[in-house]
């Protein structure tokens, strides 16, 4: 079995973490090193590098916190020297291998170094603090500080932290920041709330002092407000904690109906895509069929048939042989036959959400119009979309049916009509000698 030199990286490094990388390590570990793997991946494709670039990212991804298992303080120049051992056992270019180490190096927080490459690994390495679960994620990193470098945290400290991090190492590449900067604006916003709210003095109900000639009076009127302060603060306190759940329910559900709707997407997707590499192995399948069957048609129109007169007793297999041929083509080439429809969609299709307009054949005669306004029906409207694309995918089944079908007869025909034609010969030139 070969493998890419990146799937090699994949089977070193993993087992490299599994055997040595101390339970200690519970942000920097295994889980991390393929997150920024799939980060670097995910940013160079979408800048559109090059392969070969592409597989130098991936390599300095997997290697980058690899010195971990050997030192945490300076592991950089552990995982230099564990990628540079591997790359050579495995034959790799020293060109790159120079490139990959100096890639190794820049995710080091004090370098700078300048470059497209730089700046990708760059960001695929902190890509989490642009992404949801951050808080999380970096809870683990506060624990692994304290367990690996003894430091602790009191909650505005960590959040100060974080807050300072994050302003301090923006995205550097664009499509980072395209993709990634809404959600770190998001990110940095939350810890900036929890910094403003420990920084607020606290409200403690100020003591009221009673006037000299009060305290002098016996039966002046004592002054006691500390019970409505603790009822306020009470009130206060259930407000919050009603609209803090309100809030997470609200998230709650925000969440499920993305999921959810993910989940559709994915299945309609995936279907359709599966349905069109279906159609594409049958036309493919026909396409054989076809040009096999012109070739034996035109063999024996311009050979065998010019010639029958003097070998009149290869008359009858001939026969056959240019039947079966022109059955199997004719089958062949109806399951390519496309269907032509009205090409229109009705406004009162499109009012009772019947029409599909994700179809081609049923809008091509519409006026531009007429098909933005039902396009903006459809997509308005989740019960019409999500009933259109169940409609597209049943009627791609329905072709994808007809066209199998017709495909399975040429293939039975030109099978079976094969074995009879190729008999049928060998008995007239046996009968003929």
């Amino acid at each position: 079995m070969n493998l890419t030199i990146v799937e090699k990286a994949e089977i070193f490094v993993t087992k490299l973490f599994e055997e040595k990388l101390r339970p200690e390590f519970l942000f920097h570990n295994l889980a991390h090193t393929r997150s920024v793997v799939q980060n670097a991946g995910e940013i160079g494709y979408g800048m559109s590098l090059p392969v070969d670039k592409v597989e130098i990212l991936l390599l300095a991804a997997w290697f980058h916190d690899s010195g971990n298992v050997i030192e945490h303080k300076g592991h950089e120049a552990h995982s230099v020297e564990i990628a540079r051992n591997f790359l050579t056992e495995n034959k790799y270019p020293e060109e790159k291998t120079g490139l990959i180490c100096d890639l190794i190096e820049s995710t080091r927080l004090s370098e700078n170094r300048e470059g497209l490459l730089y700046d990708i690994i760059r960001d695929a390495d902190l890509l989490h603090t642009g992404q949801k679960g951050y808080q999380e994620k970096i809870a683990n990193y506060r624990e692994e500080l304290r367990v690996l470098c003894e430091k602790s945290f009191t909650d505005d400290e960590w959040n100060r932290f974080n807050l300072e991090f994050i302003r301090e190492h923006p995205f550097r590449t664009t499509y980072a920041q395209q993709n990634y900067n809404e959600r770190r604006e998001k990110n940095m916003a939350k810890i900036e709330k929890k910094v403003k709210k420990e920084a607020k003095p606290s409200k403690e109900p100020k003591e009221i002092k009673e006037p000299k000639e009060a305290k002098e009076t016996k039966q002046a009127p004592e002054i006691n407000v500390k019970p409505a302060s603790e009822s306020r603060k009470s009130e206060l306190r259930k407000a919050g904690e009603e609209r803090r759940k309100q809030a997470a329910e609200a998230i709650i559900a925000e969440e499920k109906q993305k999921k959810y709707a993910r989940g559709v997407e994915t299945v309609f997707r995936v279907t359709s895509r599966n349905h069109m590499d279906l159609s594409n192995i049958a036309d493919g399948k026909a396409n054989i069929l076809i040009s096999v069957n012109a070739i034996i048609i035109s063999i024996l129109v311009s050979t065998i048939v010019g010639k029958l007169m003097a070998y009149s007793f290869l008359v009858v297999p001939t026969i056959i042989l240019l039947t079966i041929c022109l059955f199997s083509l004719a089958f062949a080439i109806l399951s390519t036959r496309p269907k032509v429809t009205t090409g229109r969609v009705s406004p009162d299709d499109i009012k009772n959400h019947r029409g599909n307009l994700l179809f081609f054949g049923n809008f091509y005669n519409m006026e531009l119009p007429e098909y933005q306004e039902g396009m903006n029906e459809l997509i308005n409207n989740n019960d019409y979309l999500y009933g259109s694309m169940i409609r597209d995918v049943y009627f791609l089944g329905k072709v994808l049916e007809r066209k199998y079908r017709f495909l399975r007869i040429s293939y039975d025909i030109f099978l079976s009509g094969i074995i009879v034609a190729v008999i049928a010969y060998i008995i007239a030139i046996l009968k003929n000698a």
